[in-house]
């Protein structure tokens, strides 16, 4: 019995699926009613003359760099000791580096998208596309990557634009603390505009969630009318950059919240995929609380496990073992459900297709990509079409209860799995996503609320038409007649004609001779109206 033990602990040790881990310098937030100076006066009493960088205001957040030549002098063990000892420090950390969560397989494919029919796309795009209507706000993803081709056919019009800030005029027109920036942040280079990431694994995760859709070229993105706000930064990019493009996204949904969606941006969901193995959440406590403080303002965080087929809880891997409420872990699964990436009751909440994804590559050309990194923006991409839903209730509900909202959308995505029997121990939901599930869970808790006599169309299906589309509205009175319209985006009436006498039942338009496209559906009586989107294939 004496012997097990040991021989336990050699088993566990050489079975650690660990990475080479890297850091650069220390990150560490401030006690209660301590400020700055005390620490830095504390350090050069200690021979370290470094002035710590803030990168979070709001959880007081700094950054020790160790690329300067005095602090290099000491060894990690002095400088830890150093900073524990501190009484000014309320946590520290060290500055890991992450690495991106790919793995590239050689076989290259462009067309088979087998992955959009087992998470259930075509039923949930009967849903929603994503396209949303004058009264909605359009629900923005926050993606951290090296770079992106911003001119790849593919991402046509998909990049979030700033409207309250002029683009080149060098200065911060809306006050948001950064110069200019019209579409997200470059955090390597401090600047707005984005580099090309010749890895081209930031193209490849946007091409999933987000790539032009219904345009007869190339793939299908998951959301069709995306809104994409990219942070971007170096391959394997350390806890204080990656927590300065948390901040970002936090300020910019924050500020949305506080000015009544006046101002800053309505980031709904990030995506990181990104990681690194071996590490727990007491070793990164700052990068951790980052999901927690944007939780806070209702975004929901999707992660992407390591591709290493270990079990986090036990071994370790970050962003998996963050223990925030509004972090969603993802794992990779094979054509055959069999598991290809990390999993953990605890750590793991749910699988996603992941080997054999078809997306967007270099110039015009297109592979086929595998990793937890594309299983991840499949989740992502849902929880943002989620917030497109045309529910009066569920604007009413993010505006007002941002938190709660993001936790119900949560809870549909991790309650509706498809059961698994390889993930229903190894994950905390037990199954694979179900995007159609997930939106018909989301609709029936947000279920559009009519008024006494406000006509409105109340249902749209499918979405993505070809021979007949189908409404139901609410409202109006029995005595005058509904007229209907088809109408372009250019506002040209294709079609008009009346509807018959006010119901409950669904009506039903022929557009077998309407050419493809995008239209509204528009409903009119006297002064009342009410219009609704939709694609004819």
């Amino acid at each position: 019995m004496k012997l097990l033990k040991p021989l336990l602990f050699l088993f566990i040790v050489f079975s650690i699926p660990l990475s080479a881990q890297t850091w650069e310098g220390y990150l560490f937030t401030l006690s209660p009613g301590h400020n700055i100076n005390e620490v830095e006066s504390y350090l050069q009493k200690k021979n370290i003359n470094i002035r710590p960088q803030l990168i979070a205001n709001s959880i007081r957040a700094y950054h020790l760099d160790s690329g300067e030549l005095s602090l290099r002098k000491k060894s990690d063990s002095t400088i830890e000791t150093i900073l524990s000892e501190c009484s000014v420090i309320d946590q520290w950390q060290r500055n890991y580096r992450m690495s991106n969560r790919k793995v590239t397989p050689n076989d290259a494919k462009y067309d088979e998208q087998w992955y959009l029919e087992k998470i259930k796309m075509p039923d949930a795009w009967e849903f929603t596309t994503g396209e949303i209507n004058s009264t909605q706000h359009h629900p923005v993803i926050g993606v951290i990557e090296a770079g992106v081709t911003t001119t790849q056919p593919e991402f046509e019009g998909i990049f979030y634009i700033n409207p309250h800030e002029i683009i080149n005029n060098g200065i911060d027109d809306d006050q948001n603390g950064w110069i200019d920036d019209i579409s997200g942040w470059n955090f390597n280079a401090n600047i707005p505009q984005h580099a090309i990431d010749y890895s081209y694994h930031g193209d490849a995760v946007i091409g999933v969630m987000a790539a032009k859709s219904n345009n007869n070229t190339g793939i299908a993105g998951i959301n069709w009318d995306p809104q994409i706000m990219l942070v971007s930064l170096e391959d394997r990019a350390t806890n204080a950059l990656t927590i300065q493009a948390y901040e970002y996204l936090y300020q910019a949904r924050k500020r949305f919240n506080e000015t009544n969606g006046q101002q800053g941006a309505f980031v709904v969901v990030s995506n990181s995929s990104f990681g690194e193995e071996g590490l727990f959440a007491s070793d990164v406590p700052l990068f951790c609380e980052m999901y927690n403080k944007m939780g806070s303002v209702g975004i929901l965080s999707v992660g992407a496990t390591t591709n290493s087929e270990s079990n986090v809880d036990n071994f370790g891997d970050i962003p998996s073992d963050c223990p925030s409420d509004q972090l969603v872990i993802v794992t990779s699964i094979d054509q055959t459900e069999d598991i290809r990436g990390g999993f953990g009751k605890i750590n793991v909440d749910l699988g996603a297709p992941g080997t054999e994804i078809p997306t967007v590559y270099k110039d015009d050309e297109f592979l086929l990509d595998a990793g937890t990194s594309f299983s991840a923006p499949q989740v992502a991409a849902i929880i943002s079409l989620a917030y497109s839903l045309p529910l009066d209730s569920l604007q009413s509900a993010y505006m007002n209860s941002p938190i709660a909202t993001a936790d119900e959308i949560k809870d549909c995505i991790l309650s509706t799995v498809q059961p698994s029997a390889e993930l229903e121990l190894r994950s905390s939901s037990g199954g694979i996503l179900d995007a159609a599930a997930c939106l018909a869970c989301v609709s029936e808790k947000y279920k559009r609320e009519s008024s006494s006599n406000e006509l409105k169309i109340t249902n749209l299906y499918p979405n993505v038409a070809n021979e007949y589309l189908k409404f139901t509205f609410s409202g109006g009175n029995s005595s005058d007649k509904i007229t209907y319209s088809v109408i372009d985006y250019i506002g040209k009436i294709i079609i008009q004609d009346e509807l018959g006498t006010v119901n409950n039942d669904y009506q039903q338009i022929d557009i077998k001779t309407l050419p493809a496209g995008g239209y509204f559906l528009r409903i009119e009586q006297g002064k009342s109206q009410s219009s609704w989107k939709f694609i004819k294939m």
